[in-house]
């Protein structure tokens, strides 16, 4: 349980990175394309969430 915890997204995010390889190399541009893009918005929508979590946590340390 531990280890899932610390590690499972660091793996699911290397498991598409890795997907992404294999179909490229397999010739399916589209698939590995899209794999790419939810790559992307789930990095996006991390970075959207930490700076939401942050901004919201700055303000209520100064009130």
């Amino acid at each position: 349980m531990y280890w899932q915890q610390r590690y499972g997204a660091k793996l699911a995010l290397s498991l598409v990175s890795t997907s992404i390889a294999l179909e490229t190399s397999k010739g399916e541009l589209a698939l590995a394309l899209a794999l790419g893009l939810v790559l992307i918005s789930i990095s996006i929508t991390v970075n959207a969430t930490v700076m939401m979590l942050r901004s919201t946590a700055t303000r209520c340390a100064y009130a």
